[in-house]
């Protein structure tokens, strides 16, 4: 089990006129996509290929949204956007109400591959992040420690990445991202690599560091089960181009665990999503 977080994110909620809570749109950790499109020039001739049309997306602070879709929905090139690693061809992105302009800090990306170090041990990674950060060389080691911990990987912070397993360098990855301790958390299918056990144990260890930690996650994945364990809203997208059709709040609480996906609950979650999908799934 992982233990309680480090730090806490704010909150900055406002009622607006539809009588229902929402982040105010400048509050540490939100998230607002607005009107988002993105062409990539075609492999051949002159014209664009279409990838993203005119999504738009609200994230309020502290929650997790899972996003699921097909391949070929734009679900990864809408976090590379969030992201910033690459930039919309129209619309703007905020995040804590300034708009994205590229990669910051704070926004912490966490990818299917680890993307560690390999000439760096477990624990000279995530000190790497705190480097980044401008933590003093007398206090990285300790904190570094201390993130580790967090994902239960402290007592293999000496190990170098080769020797450690899928899941203990997918965990690695995941304390090197806090450490930078970043407003939102971007992951694009992180566990898909992984075997069904190990996936699993990772998906309910992730849930309980967010009960913990509230910080803001945008999760993508092509699994249903996946987005309706994790995500307290799923966002549905279809192909062609990728565009947002549904999002379906979850409604399953929190302390999830290995048994939630046998209640009647989640079986309801997971036919809505499903549902969504089908009904949106684009002609052939």
């Amino acid at each position: 089990m992982w233990r309680s977080g480090l730090s806490s994110q704010k909150r900055d909620p406002a009622v607006l006129g539809d009588g229902v809570e929402h982040a105010s749109g400048s509050g540490l950790g939100t998230i607002a996509v607005e009107a988002v499109s993105l062409a990539y020039r075609a492999p051949r001739g002159s014209g664009q290929v279409l990838v993203l049309s005119e999504v738009s997306l609200y994230v309020s602070a502290g929650e997790f949204v899972c996003v699921v879709g097909p391949s070929g929905c734009g679900k990864t090139s809408l976090l590379h956007c969030l992201a910033g690693l690459v930039a919309p061809s129209r619309g703007i992105i905020r995040v804590g109400g300034s708009v994205v302009r590229g990669p910051g800090r704070d926004r912490g990306v966490v990818f299917q591959q680890y993307a560690l170090f390999p000439w760096l041990s477990a624990v000279r990674n995530v000190e790497f992040s705190l480097q980044m950060r401008g933590v003093a060389r007398s206090e990285r080691r300790a904190l570094a420690l201390e993130y580790l911990s967090l994902v239960n990987m402290a007592e293999a912070a000496h190990v170098m990445p080769k020797a450690l397993s899928g899941g203990m360098k997918q965990r690695v990855a995941l304390a090197r991202a806090y450490a930078a301790e970043p407003q939102v958390m971007l992951m694009d299918e992180p566990f898909g690599a992984l075997d069904a056990q190990t996936r699993r144990g990772l998906q309910l260890d992730l849930l309980r560091t967010w009960e913990s930690e509230r910080r803001t996650v945008v999760f993508i994945t092509h699994d249903v089960v996946e987005a309706v364990l994790l995500g307290g809203r799923v966002v549905v997208m279809k192909a062609g181009p990728g565009e947002v059709t549904a999002d379906v709040t979850i409604a399953l609480g929190s302390g999830r665990d290995a048994r939630t996906v046998d209640t009647d609950a989640f079986r309801r979650s997971k036919a809505a999503v499903e549902g969504a999908m089908e009904s949106r799934a684009p002609d052939k």
